[in-house]
């Protein structure tokens, strides 16, 4: 009955309608720009496309090089391009590159940056000859190994664990025409981030706003306000903010997964994502692992924010502290070059998963955070950090709000 109540309460605020609707538009807006901003330029007549007609050509064109990526299927490839190169050089007639060259760029465009000279520059597709080209998948490795050691102050023992987790990971690749070819995961990310801050703006009153008009004096009062108050105000919180957050990502993927269609694709063989991905899913089950990683991060921002509202009697003091910290590892991203101790700082914070810094970004960056021995992948903490929070940040609210009823 007390949790029914305050629910009600919540959701009869101006402010969480308003908040409710804006966050389900924006989904809306995030949907329809993912569609509609698909862009296709078709060289044999010289015009582009947009939206719905640009999606089609984009799938009528990946159906040329669909399926799985064996050694045979890469060779092949680049035996083509360096073919056209020999016979046109630099400007393959527009016939020629639609009829030969398009059905292999997209292999040559993923498979590329795993070779590389001697003074560690990626090679020109051009350079790549085709029986070096066959040996993808073990080169691979070699990047990997070398990628990963020079990137972590020559550790051997970091790059050794990269090619550890990457034993799971299984060859051939998949290239399958979805929505991975679409900016649609990126823009799932931003609602993400546009859903935590929005959350965060409907929990930061919940206890504060008792405290500064002084309701908390006669609440304390009653039988049921301290503990079980407590559980209903921090509940009603989580569930109205979880409400909404699969009620937007619902929204939006109602609208983008039936245009783009379902992707099959490794995540390796993705351009967004990249080769240093060491996990074994593909497409669909990276956007299940964003789903996931973005709904534990809008909890434990959630649950930081009913905290700081349990111990602070200003609204806008929990609000700017909450938005300041749901910013804090985007702007600590555009730094650029940030270290390891850093690292460890934005990726353990409430909102390490989502904004510039999310788990779609991190994927493929191959970050490891090391603490001695302790070797950690980004990803695996930005998980671990936010199932961590959740617990701690929620008894923390319990707690203070119980405190300051004494």
């Amino acid at each position: 009955m007390m949790l029914k109540l305050e629910l009600l309460r919540i959701m009869k605020s101006r402010s969480t309608r308003y908040l409710s609707g804006a966050a389900l538009l924006l989904s809306v807006l995030l949907a329809g720009m993912t569609i509609f901003m698909t862009y296709y330029f078709d060289s044999a007549t010289g015009t582009s496309r947009h939206g719905l007609a640009a999606i089609a050509a984009e799938r009528a064109e990946a159906a040329l090089s669909e399926g799985e990526i064996t050694p045979e299927k890469i060779r092949e490839a680049y035996a083509v391009n360096q073919e056209l190169s020999r016979v046109y050089g630099q400007v393959i007639p527009t016939e020629v590159w639609n009829s030969k060259m398009k059905p292999v760029y997209n292999t040559i465009l993923n498979t590329r940056l795993v070779f590389f000279e001697t003074n560690g520059m990626p090679k020109e597709p051009t350079d790549i000859s085709p029986e070096e080209a066959g040996n993808f998948y073990s080169q691979r490795k070699d990047y990997i190994n070398k990628t990963i050691y020079y990137g972590h102050q020559n550790r051997q023992d970091v790059a050794d664990y990269a090619l550890r987790l990457d034993e799971r990971v299984e060859t051939p690749f998949v290239y399958q025409y979805g929505f991975g070819s679409s900016n649609t995961l990126a823009h799932l990310t931003l609602c993400i981030f546009m859903l935590a801050v929005i959350c965060s703006v409907i929990s930061a009153p919940v206890f504060s706003s008792d405290y500064a008009s002084g309701a908390d004096d006669i609440q304390r009062c009653t039988r049921n306000g301290r503990r079980k108050l407590a559980h209903a105000k921090l509940l009603s919180a989580i569930i109205i903010s979880s409400s909404l957050f699969f009620l937007c990502t619902g929204v939006f993927l109602a609208i983008t997964l039936p245009v783009f269609g379902l992707d099959g694709t490794s995540v390796q063989f993705n351009y967004s994502t990249g080769v240093l991905a060491f996990t074994n899913m593909s497409e669909n089950g990276f956007l299940i692992l964003v789903l996931i990683s973005g709904f534990l991060t809008v909890l434990a921002m959630i649950c930081l924010t009913l905290w700081l509202s349990s111990i602070l009697n200003s609204p806008v003091m929990v609000l700017a502290i909450s938005v300041g910290i749901a910013l804090l590892p985007s702007l600590i991203s555009v730094i650029g070059d940030t270290g390891n101790l850093v690292n460890w700082i934005r990726l353990c914070l409430p909102s390490g998963g989502t904004g510039l810094a999310n788990i779609f970004t991190e994927l493929g960056q191959g970050t490891f955070l090391t603490a001695g021995p302790l070797i950690v992948w980004s990803p695996h903490l930005m998980l671990a950090a936010a199932l961590l929070e959740i617990p701690v940040f929620y008894l923390l609210a319990r707690r203070c709000y119980i405190k300051h009823e004494l």
